[in-house]
């Protein structure tokens, strides 16, 4: 009875010690070795094995909107043979994700509103579909805010995105079904206020 116990007790450290190590080398595969890249300029890239992991970083200087494009030759098969994922500065957070079929030559994500700071790419075969090893032409597609669009996260009301001019629009996106959009905005005289939405 005392050897099971033991051996049960055992077992159980040995898998925590095992998904703590799963954990942490998940997490560094995103950031540490990840390869520098420019917004807006495209490289070239591909994935050599089914194992492989293809781990980007890339820099805002300023919030904007952003948006990735995803290029390779027609393989002709009708399912997804990639899945990028885009994470936050923190790497526990996926801001996006999506993937590219093989007949589909040019893919681009919908847009995101983005804080400045450090974003990572992370570029696999799906696993659920299939692989290839063909080359693959990744951009970031960045264009700065001025105000124009919802700086992302904004998913509570302390971290509301200032609507710095009342009178001019100001674009954003709810980019998953958990996600939530928070504006502030100041009037500085009584005034009559009404909200337009449009889409």
């Amino acid at each position: 009875m005392i050897l099971k116990r033991l051996f049960l007790k055992s077992l159980v450290v040995m898998m925590l010690v095992v998904m703590c190590f799963s954990s942490l080398t998940t997490f560094a595969a995103i950031g540490d070795g990840a390869e520098e890249i420019l917004v807006n300029k495209e490289i070239v890239d591909n994935l050599e094995s089914k194992d492989a992991i293809n781990n980007y970083k890339f820099q805002l200087p300023t919030p904007g909107k952003v948006s990735i494009t995803f290029k390779h030759e027609n393989i002709e098969k009708p399912y997804s043979l990639w899945k990028i994922d885009l994470f936050d500065g923190n790497k526990d957070s996926v801001m996006d994700t999506y993937g590219s079929r093989g007949d589909e030559q040019s893919t681009e994500t919908m847009d995101l509103y983005l804080d400045k700071g450090t974003y990572y790419l992370r570029v696999k075969y799906n696993i659920l579909s299939g692989f290839s090893n063909v080359d693959y032409i990744l951009c970031v597609n960045y264009t700065e805010n001025l105000g124009e669009y919802e700086i992302e996260k904004n998913d509570v009301a302390e971290n509301a995105t200032l609507i710095s001019e009342v009178n001019k629009p100001i674009t954003g996106n709810v980019r998953t079904g958990e996600d939530v959009d928070y504006y502030k905005y100041t009037i500085t005289s009584p005034g009559k206020v009404n909200i337009g939405f449009e889409h």
